[in-house]
């Protein structure tokens, strides 16, 4: 087995490819927590829409929007992890909670500045994006750290499917709203 041992071995081993696995993954693993928290825990927020929000239609119909965005901020994430040296799941989760920390007050404020939306949730969204961001660090550490990109795959496929399953149950239930389109 050919083992890395220094840490120009190492940046030789992250290649192009490598990275864009890596941040497939993250990404996919992103999409599960969103989709867990904004067809789950906060649907209740996009049944009415009220002045701020896109009818639910046309906002359904948008969400490739957002998931590009997902992909652009998971790969600034990756580089980041990478150029700072983050290595191992735990290390990546760490630094991808500080950055969505950072990412969702900061942005959040902006909003509160401009919109008129309640402190409930914008801290909702902010809890969103923390658990999206630490999700995805986790990932991009592991990567960074040379776990096998079947195994990332595997992890971030589980949390899309968990994340899809339980706001699916919810709905079903009646804990979340079912948007109709």
């Amino acid at each position: 087995m050919n083992v890395p041992t220094t840490a120009h071995d190492t940046e030789l081993r992250l290649t192009i490819g490598r990275m864009v696995a890596i941040a497939g993954a993250m990404w996919i693993a992103f999409l599960g927590v969103d989709f867990l928290f904004n067809a789950g825990l906060l649907s209740r927020y996009y049944v009415n829409p009220g002045p701020v929000f896109l009818p639910p239609a046309l906002m359904f119909r948008r969400i490739p929007f957002g998931y590009g965005s997902f992909l652009l901020l998971t790969a600034l994430l990756l580089w980041l992890e990478r150029h700072l040296d983050i290595r191992g799941a735990a290390s990546g989760a760490r630094f991808g909670a500080g950055f969505g920390l950072v990412f969702a007050v900061a942005g959040n404020v902006g909003l509160f500045s401009m919109f008129p939306l309640g402190g409930d949730m914008l801290a909702a969204w902010a809890a969103c994006e923390l658990a999206e961001f630490t999700v995805a660090g986790a990932i991009g550490g592991a990567g960074l750290a040379q776990t096998r990109a079947a195994r990332l795959y595997a992890v971030a496929g589980g949390i899309l499917l968990g994340g899809f399953l339980v706001a699916a149950v919810m709905q079903n239930l009646g804990l979340a709203v079912a948007t109709r389109r």
